[in-house]
């Protein structure tokens, strides 16, 4: 009874921001039972790791099995590795293409951790197409900003780009997609999990063309627009 005069009290003083709060609950259970019946992914809980956030892992979800990328990189692993991995392995058994994850981590205690759940977790198959690397970061200055980017970026070739990692304590913005733009040889798909003023900066800067989508429910995708 007391969380339902909470709910109509904030409905009368804040009604917009309650309102966008409940949508958006709706949408992570709505995602959540996708995940595990459409999709038939099963969560499987790792303590150590934050709560997944289900509509950002739907949003992932789809946009691989959707545009099917071969070469993936990741900064910030989680549970968005399992399922970039479950999705990845569903496109494989459907083209018998092998796909590969470049997955960095910051924290060095984290990715062992990350490595053995997702060894307990996944097919030796499926695990088989992920490459763990531990990274740090080191600032840059980029167009008059000081930009935060990790080490070991030097990738000439890649299919899609997703970025959930911890930001440095003083600069805020990433530039990881930037440098990654600057010198792969292909277009790729770039999926940013918050980091709003990096979104914001990647916006401005990124100098081909996207077709950019979300940001209310899940993260945001730039999409390559080969129009």
């Amino acid at each position: 009874m007391i969380k339902i005069f909470k709910k109509f009290y904030f409905y009368l003083t804040k009604p917009s921001k309650t309102f966008q709060s409940d949508i958006k609950l709706l949408h992570f259970y709505y995602s959540k039972l996708v995940i595990k019946y459409v999709h038939k992914f099963e969560f499987i809980e790792q303590k150590k790791y934050f709560y997944p956030n289900f509509s950002d892992l739907l949003f992932l979800i789809k946009i691989i099995l959707k545009y099917n990328p071969k070469r993936c990189v990741e900064i910030g692993g989680g549970y968005s590795t399992f399922f970039i991995l479950k999705a990845l392995e569903k496109n494989f058994k459907k083209d018998g293409i092998k796909p590969s994850l470049l997955s960095f981590e910051q924290d060095e205690k984290y990715l062992e951790i990350h490595k053995k759940f997702l060894k307990e977790n996944l097919s030796m198959a499926t695990y088989d197409f992920l490459c763990l690397k531990k990274t740090n970061l080191e600032i840059s200055d980029f167009l008059n900003t000081k930009v935060s980017r990790c080490q070991n970026l030097n990738i000439k070739k890649i299919d899609f780009f997703y970025e959930d990692r911890t930001d440095h304590d003083t600069h805020k913005i990433a530039g990881d997609a930037l440098i990654l733009e600057h010198n792969s040889e292909t277009d790729f798909i770039i999926v940013i999990d918050g980091m709003i003023k990096t979104v914001e900066f990647y916006k401005k800067n990124l100098k081909k063309n996207y077709k950019i989508n979300g940001g209310f429910f899940t993260g945001t995708s730039f999409i390559p627009d080969l129009k």
